[in-house]
């Protein structure tokens, strides 16, 4: 493969009643597929919710840890702003959910969103590559280890209390200002302990954390219609143009060239192609 994400694909509830199929493998998946790569998902849900899974990612392999539930989310608005709930959690995926063959893929994407895998799962790639194959480039984005959830299903930050140890490990990371809730002590720790860190700021564009610096990178201006998923097609963007092309900055322009494309369609189905990111950057070189 030549590249992998790892994490649950879950049930977003809607307003009006049913639900849209979201989290990180889907989008990113997607983004990585229309990218021109060979595409691979590892995730646990149930088995009759996959049929639906498949049209939503054609072309994509999907390896599914059956489970009684699907990881599945609902937001509610209110005077306060946005109370997210977890309405239901699938099974945890584990070193043995992980076909060997898959374990030599490119780039890996560890992508959770409900703590549902540990992080020495980061350890099984690394040992691969000890083992005599080529080591993965091994890309982050965090978000599902920085929520915790009570009785009732309210989502609400947390400590990640191993962030130091496997940014460490990782290759790049990429998270969202409000993932640490613009805490600076944490933005400049991840920015210290990862080789390359990247902060995405939504429509104000993002930082990249490299060679002992920050670098601001500002937005295309968009007419925003959905943002949902925006910010793992800008993490697989970024790692599949870093991983191709060794700059940083480079990749930035892309990710935040591809992110914004996909805020100007609905969902799953405004996911850019690379022929149309490199297109306008090629139009617009002062970008």
């Amino acid at each position: 493969m030549d590249y992998l994400v790892i994490g649950h694909i879950t049930k977003d509830l809607l307003p009006g009643g049913g639900y849209a199929i979201g989290g990180t493998s889907t989008y990113s998946a997607l983004s990585a597929r229309q990218l021109g790569l060979n595409t691979a998902i590892i995730t646990a849900a149930e088995e009759g919710f996959m049929p639906d899974l498949r049209a939503s990612v054609p072309a994509v392999a999907v390896h599914n840890r059956p489970s009684a539930q699907t990881t599945t989310f609902e937001n509610i608005y209110t005077n306060r702003g946005r109370v997210q709930y977890l309405r239901g959690v699938a099974e945890r995926i584990t070193p043995a959910d992980v076909p060997d063959d898959w374990r030599a893929s490119s780039i890996v994407h560890l992508g959770p969103v409900a703590q549902e895998f540990d992080a020495d799962l980061c350890d099984l790639f690394i040992q691969n590559a000890q083992s005599g194959r080529r080591p993965p480039f091994i890309g982050l984005t965090p978000q599902g280890w920085l929520r915790q959830w009570d009785i009732a299903g309210a989502v609400s930050p947390c400590q990640w209390e191993r962030a130091v140890e496997v940014l460490g490990k990782v290759d790049a990371v990429v998270f969202g200002w409000e993932d640490l809730a613009g805490d600076e002590r944490l933005i400049r720790l991840y920015a210290q302990a990862a080789p390359l860190a990247v902060m995405t700021l939504g429509r104000r564009g993002a930082v990249v954390f490299a060679r002992d610096q920050g670098r601001y990178f500002a937005a295309r201006k968009v007419d925003l219609r959905d943002s949902t998923g925006a910010g793992d097609i800008f993490a697989t963007a970024f790692f599949v143009s870093y991983y191709e092309s060794g700059d940083p900055y480079a990749a930035a322009r892309f990710a935040s060239v591809a992110a914004s494309f996909s805020v100007e369609g609905l969902g799953i189905q405004a996911v850019p192609t690379r022929q149309a990111i490199s297109g306008w950057l090629a139009a617009n070189p002062d970008f």
